[in-house]
């Protein structure tokens, strides 16, 4: 597939909805903030057709690690419809999965961890925004899109 094509299929594109498929939340501290920790995001994403294109299941597991132990464990999915004149393809999703689907599923992740931190008393802390198109190889998207780290203090630590 051509850039040219997938830029094709993604004009004729539309998001017609975003809902909170299924979620776990764990917290194995209590209601104490640790007071240094580090997220590691795992990601996954899986698609079917419907009846105005498709739908896609975007995954998160968040697991925020301190002092080298599991703080709290998030496990989140989306869902994701779209509608599209164009089929979507095992080919087509293998890029789309990468690009696209993060871009629109990233702020719902953002916003639902910052919320159940709060829920535990933590002191919540916003996740990076998502960038795509910046030059990187697609073997470093991946692995961004897998795996991405972030270290957190809590303010005054």
């Amino acid at each position: 597939m051509t850039p040219e094509q997938y830029a094709g299929f993604i004009q004729q594109l539309e998001l017609l909805t975003v809902w909170l498929h299924d979620v776990g939340v764990q917290n194995h501290r209590g209601p104490e903030t640790p007071a240094q920790a580090q997220s590691l995001i795992d990601a996954r994403a899986s698609w079917k057709p419907s009846t105005e294109g498709f739908q896609a299941l975007q995954a998160y597991r968040l697991r925020l690690e301190s002092a080298g132990e599991t703080a709290a464990e998030i496990d989140v999915t989306f869902g994701l419809r779209f509608r599209s004149q164009d089929a979507m393809t095992d080919a087509l999703f293998a890029v789309f999965q990468e690009v696209n689907l993060p871009v629109n599923s990233w702020p719902y992740l953002r916003e639902f961890v910052a919320a159940m931190l709060g829920r535990m008393n933590w002191q919540p802390f916003t996740l990076p925004a998502l960038k795509r198109g910046t030059g990187r190889t697609a073997a470093d998207r991946r692995a961004t899109t897998t795996r991405r780290t972030r270290s957190v203090r809590r303010a005054g630590a």
